[in-house]
C-alpha cells in the first residue's frame, strides 16, 4: 500500500490513529482487538512504508506510541485490558517492520559502496527482525531479493537460490516477483553454462589422454622376442685420408681430403703431379743405358 495524504500520513497513519481513538466520539464505541492487528500486520505485508512521516515528522510507530499514551479507554476498567493486548501486538508489528526497514536502508548504503558482506549482514537482521514478528510479504521479500542480487554478484549461486526460493514463499507483490524470478532464471542459466564447460574439459582431457596413450609403442606380444638396439658402428677411416694405406708411394697419404702432389720415380726423386704452369708435367722416362751394347 504506498497511498499518503497531501500531508504526508500514510494508511499506517490512519489506522493507528483509528486504533487508538483519535477523534471524537471515540469513547462511546468498543476498543478495537484483533481485527486491528489483522489490518497492520495486512498494510505491512502490503507493503506500506512503516518509516514514512506526517507533516509534524512522526512515522506510524511513533504516532501511534503517543496516541496509546492518551487512548480513553486507558481510564476504562472494561476496555482496559482489550485495549492494552491490542497495542502490544501492534507495537509489536510496527516495531520489527520499522527496524527491518531501517535495516534495508544499511544494506542498500553498504551494496552501494560494493561492500556485498556488510550489506548481506544488515538485510539478514532485517529478515530477523520481520521473521520473529511473524511479518512476511513484501518487506521480506525485498529483503530476500537485495540478499539474492548480492549473492548472485559473489558468485554463490546456491545461496542466490535459496533467497529468491524464500522471497517468492514470503508473497511478493508483482514487481519483486518478476526480480526473483528474474535472478533465479539467472542462476540456471549459470549453471547449465558451467556444467557445459565442465562437460568440454573432461572431454579434452580425455581426448588428450588417449592421444598420448596412441603415441606409445605397443608392448611385444606374449612370448615374442624383445627387439635390441643396433650395435654402434665404426668409424670410418676415411677421415684420416683414402690413400693412407699406401705409405710407400705416398707417404703423406691424403689425410684431410687433400691429394698427393708428388710422386717419387725410379731413382727415388720428389717429382711434382703438376708442373709450374698449372698443367700436368710430363717427365721422360729415362732409362740407364750403362749396360746396353755399341753397335
Amino acid at each position: 500500500c504506498t497511498w499518503k495524504h497531501p500531508d504526508g500520513a500514510t494508511a499506517l497513519h490512519v489506522c493507528t490513529a483509528w486504533i487508538t481513538g483519535a477523534g471524537s466520539g471515540a469513547a462511546k464505541r468498543t476498543p478495537p482487538g484483533a481485527a486491528a492487528v489483522r489490518v497492520v500486520k495486512h498494510l505491512l505485508e502490503g507493503g506500506a512504508d512503516p518509516l514514512g512521516k506526517e507533516e509534524n515528522g512522526l512515522t506510524a510507530l511513533s504516532s501511534f506510541r503517543g496516541g496509546v499514551n492518551t487512548a480513553p479507554w486507558n481510564n476504562d476498567v472494561v476496555g482496559r485490558a482489550t485495549f492494552g493486548e491490542t497495542a502490544e501486538a501492534v507495537t509489536k508489528l510496527l516495531s520489527a517492520a520499522d527496524e527491518a526497514a531501517q535495516c534495508k536502508l544499511k544494506g542498500n548504503k553498504a551494496f552501494s559502496a560494493n561492500r556485498l558482506q556488510d550489506a548481506l549482514g544488515a538485510w539478514t537482521s532485517g529478515r530477523a527482525s520481520l521473521e520473529a514478528a511473524g511479518l512476511a510479504g513484501q518487506p521480506l521479500a525485498v529483503l530476500c531479493c537485495n540478499a539474492a542480487n548480492a549473492q548472485r554478484r559473489l558468485g554463490d549461486l546456491q545461496a542466490c537460490r535459496a533467497a529468491c526460493k524464500d522471497g517468492l514463499r514470503a508473497g511478493p507483490l508483482s514487481s519483486i516477483r518478476a526480480k526473483l524470478e528474474h535472478h533465479l532464471k539467472a542462476c540456471d542459466e549459470a549453471e547449465e553454462k558451467s556444467a557445459a564447460e565442465a562437460k568440454d574439459t573432461s572431454i579434452a582431457a580425455e581426448t588428450k589422454e588417449e592421444t598420448a596413450a596412441a603415441a606409445e609403442p605397443a608392448p611385444p606380444a606374449e612370448g615374442s622376442a624383445v627387439p635390441t638396439k643396433a650395435p654402434p658402428q665404426a668409424k670410418s677411416s676415411m677421415k684420416q685420408g683414402f690413400l693412407s694405406a699406401s705409405k710407400e708411394l705416398y707417404p703423406a697419404g691424403s689425410t684431410e681430403g687433400t691429394l698427393p702432389q708428388h710422386y717419387w720415380d725410379a731413382r727415388g726423386r720428389k717429382i711434382p703431379i703438376n708442373g709450374p704452369g698449372g698443367g700436368p708435367k710430363i717427365i721422360p722416362v729415362e732409362v740407364p743405358r750403362g749396360d746396353e751394347e755399341e753397335d
